[in-house]
């Protein structure tokens, strides 16, 4: 997903006055404005990760920080090294929930089976200790995760205009910085 931003005349002067060398790191700031700003919107248009039957866990993993985790409080953005792009995203480790239920592969959906294989033999042991083997009777599940219903890209459609705004702010900010307008 790719997006423009229309700058005006003045303001592309003012970027090519600037030596090839140099252009990376403004350019690099003034897209870093714009992937933070659909970064912040990212968090309310995520779900949750927090709530159902967290409320019947033991107090053994209440108190574990690792499950007080709330997964939609970890977006961010990363400037690519070059300053031509932007990524915006879940941040690494906390976020790696958010990715869990994303298809593997490209697309939106994914066949997906609950626990083991269809016919699939599974070792078994009963609670008195005599060893089995079950068959798995499930069917999979077919798991859909639509790109429009995505927490980045709903924030990208809602705060486009802000974002767009942002990045020029900083752009005319680098520009005065560098004394070329």
């Amino acid at each position: 997903m790719g997006t423009t931003i229309e700058i005006n005349e003045s303001l592309i002067k003012a970027v090519d006055a600037i030596p090839l060398t140099l252009r990376n790191g403004p350019l690099g700031k003034c897209l870093g404005a714009f992937g933070e700003t659909i970064a912040r919107a990212c968090k309310s248009q995520a779900k949750t990760s927090r709530g159902g039957s967290r409320l019947k866990w033991s107090k053994k993993y209440k108190n574990d920080p690792a499950f007080q985790n709330d997964s939609r409080d970890h977006f961010g953005h990363k400037v690519m090294r070059n300053g031509l792009a932007v990524y915006v995203g879940a941040t690494y480790p906390k976020g790696n929930k958010q990715q869990f239920v994303m298809p593997i592969k490209r697309g939106t959906s994914y066949q997906r089976n609950l626990w083991g294989k269809p016919g699939q033999s599974i070792p078994r042991i009963s609670r008195k200790g005599k060893a089995y083997t079950m068959k798995v009777g499930t069917k999979p599940q077919t798991a859909d995760f639509p790109i429009q219903d995505r927490a980045p890209v709903k924030a990208f459609d809602i705060t486009k205009s802000q974002a767009g705004q942002a990045f020029m702010n900083e752009l005319q900010k680098q520009i005065k910085e560098l004394r070329l307008g």
